[in-house]
């Protein structure tokens, strides 16, 4: 069968709530602009990926994708829960902008001075990415709270970021 190709833009205030199952995800080449990613959140605030639990709900990268999994971009109080994120390392190949290749991005560098975007990010395995499983960059990608999440198996950190704050419960 031809998979099915969409465009992910949500609206403000919504919850998307993922049955059991494995998701393949093919994503755009990794740009600089827009950020390379299978679901990329820009600036809508209050939005809840929520899957069926860890090894239950899994979003896979397709082989050949350069980009990742989740890129949230100055949007406030994002939350992602009871999934598992899978890079699938084996099929894809490191490429040199090491800012894609992730599980979840969080890029904060246009709200408000002193704005956060103080997501969520709780019960979640992210493994076998090329790069990180979480990556935060600029000076707004703050607050951010990591409960419960395995990260492993990822190539360059588990977790990494520039100019960030984020608390690990």
């Amino acid at each position: 069968t031809n998979p099915i190709r969409v465009k992910f833009k949500p609206l403000a205030n919504t919850r998307f709530i993922f049955d059991v199952g494995t998701f393949v995800l093919s994503g755009v080449p990794a740009v600089q602009s827009p950020f390379g990613a299978c679901f990329f959140i820009d600036q809508t605030d209050n939005v809840w990926i929520e899957g069926q639990g860890e090894g239950r709900t899994n979003f896979k990268l397709d082989a050949g994708s350069e980009c990742a999994t989740f890129a949230v971009k100055d949007s406030r109080n994002f939350r992602l829960t009871n999934a598992s994120l899978d890079g699938n390392k084996a099929n894809n190949t490191s490429i040199a902008d090491d800012t894609f290749q992730t599980g979840v991005m969080f890029i904060g560098t246009g709200l408000a001075a002193g704005v956060q975007m103080n997501g969520v990010v709780e019960d979640v395995e992210i493994h076998d990415f090329n790069h990180y499983g979480i990556s935060w960059y600029g000076q707004n990608s703050g607050g951010t709270k990591v409960n419960r999440v395995h990260a492993h198996d990822n190539g360059k950190a588990e977790t990494y970021g520039i100019g960030t704050g984020f608390m690990a419960v």
